[in-house]
């Protein structure tokens, strides 16, 4: 008697169509996944034809728009980013969405990444960092910080990925990583590399109810 293959976990990836969120997609594929990449505009999200992943026009401020895309068990990965400079809040939109959504859909697990200047107060960022682009970054760093809060009081299955600044050079699987703190004088991060470990975190429960800050 043949026995079943086990259904393929699903994973849903807001703002897929963006940097990161390409290559979480990716890194999901192939990890085993099937995924929903859930793109403003499928034609110009960049995402190739795969087997396991479905790409739908989802706006992620729409908690109507998620239920559609939401099963039960889903984990969801939140690479959301604001285009400009500023965020206006984008995170706490999204964050209240997912909460909506997923009260009504049993969706379990939730991965956002953020930024390692969400803890403004964090000794072991640089000294330049601290007093120059912490102050510069504060509004989109507040609004990270709210959709931090909304997901932690919403669920218990929360993880929140913190990176350092994000650059587009090739992944190389060498980082630091440590709960709630920058790696000490850690800047800058691959997307790759950030976008495997988030993965990672979806499929391991050592970051469970954590905050990983990641940097070279």
């Amino acid at each position: 008697m043949s026995v079943p293959t086990p259904p393929r976990p699903r994973l849903v990836v807001l703002g897929a169509g963006g940097r990161t969120g390409r290559l979480v997609v990716g890194s999901a594929l192939r990890s085993g996944f099937h995924v929903t990449a859930a793109v403003r505009s499928p034609e110009r999200a960049g995402l190739s034809a795969a087997p396991d992943l479905d790409v739908v026009p989802v706006d992620a401020r729409d908690p109507e728009a998620l239920r559609h895309v939401l099963r039960p068990g889903d984990a969801i990965v939140s690479a959301v980013g604001p285009s400009g400079r500023t965020s206006d809040g984008l995170y706490t939109s999204v964050a209240e969405s997912v909460v909506a959504a997923a009260a009504t859909t049993g969706a379990h697990r939730f991965v956002g990444i953020t930024s390692s200047g969400v803890r403004e107060d964090d000794p072991n960022h640089p000294w330049w960092y601290r007093r120059l682009l912490v102050p510069f970054m504060r509004p989109t760093y507040d609004d990270m910080r709210q959709m931090e809060a909304l997901l932690r009081t919403a669920t218990d299955s929360w993880t929140f990925v913190r990176p350092g600044r994000l650059v587009d050079e090739p992944g190389t699987g060498t980082y630091r990583v440590e709960d709630g703190g920058n790696p000490r004088g850690g800047v800058r991060i691959p997307r790759a590399d950030v976008a495997a470990f988030v993965v990672s975190c979806v499929r391991d429960d050592r970051w469970l109810r954590r905050e990983p800050t990641i940097t070279r």
